[in-house]
């Protein structure tokens, strides 16, 4: 899933904002390279090159306090952070099924990297557009992981762990959640994507995430739901709707091949 796919996944609706502008905060748009939060961190470069991409942040973050009353009046009415493909899972560095090179355990870290960002920033919500995990998660005995691995994200309920079967993708989850919970100055919207759903159902993945599923008459579950920012940070009557939708609700994973019609 890439970051085009915001515009398939989140619509956002503003409210009698036909009269105002929106935009990200700068320094928000400055960061964008220094704190991408997928297993690809690297690709493009070292990892002394992301650091130092870190450091640029910082740089411009100091230089930009120096007008902070030009800032202020140019501050936008809402801000909000996004965050994609993090595909985490506890197993060496390697390689995407494309030949990609990928730095799985790290990308739990660049998670937390962007959450505290987003906390610094004080966005007001935080749009994660599926793919939390990756799929590898299912047999990380495979690809050199271990199972004995604990999570690191917190206590696990055992239960959940006998009833899925899968206490290695649960404890990833845990593990990714932990890294951001950094950020708690608004609601993280998830959805969910293809390497989430290879790993769990919908009805597992809806209490991980919080994803408010819907059962329809076919007995399908489908994640559509809506969030309202009625808040803004500048005086304004226009409040901010994100409409999430399910890019899998037609589709072939998860779906019953004898009831369901959305195969």
């Amino acid at each position: 899933m890439q970051m085009q796919s915001l515009c398939f996944l989140i619509i956002i609706q503003a409210i009698d904002a036909f009269a105002l502008p929106i935009s990200l905060s700068s320094s928000l748009k400055q960061s964008t390279q220094a704190r991408r939060t997928s297993s690809l961190a690297y690709d493009n470069g070292s990892k002394e090159k992301y650091n130092r991409l870190d450091l640029l942040r910082k740089h411009f973050s100091g230089a930009s306090s120096s007008s902070s009353t030009q800032q202020d009046e140019n501050k936008p009415i809402y801000t909000f952070g996004v965050l994609t493909d993090i595909q985490y899972a506890p197993i060496p560095d390697g390689h995407s099924y494309g030949g990609n090179p990928r730095y799985y355990r790290h990308a739990k870290k660049a998670a937390k990297h962007a959450a505290i960002h987003f906390q610094e920033e004080k966005v007001q919500c935080v749009v994660n557009l599926g793919d939390i995990v990756d799929g590898k998660c299912s047999n990380v005995q495979k690809w050199g992981g271990s199972v004995s691995n604990n999570s690191e994200g917190g206590d696990t309920v055992e239960e959940e762990k006998k009833t899925n079967g899968n206490s290695v993708v649960h404890n990833a989850i845990d593990d990714v959640l932990k890294a951001l919970s950094s950020y708690n100055a608004g609601r993280i919207l998830h959805t969910y994507g293809n390497h989430d759903i290879y790993n769990l159902s919908r009805l597992d993945l809806a209490r991980k995430l919080s994803i408010p599923f819907t059962l329809e008459p076919t007995n399908d579950l489908v994640g559509y739901y809506d969030h309202l920012l009625h808040q803004p940070q500048q005086p304004s009557s226009m409040k901010m709707r994100f409409l999430v939708l399910d890019s899998y609700d037609i589709c072939l994973l998860d779906r019953c091949p004898e009831t369901s019609p959305k195969r």
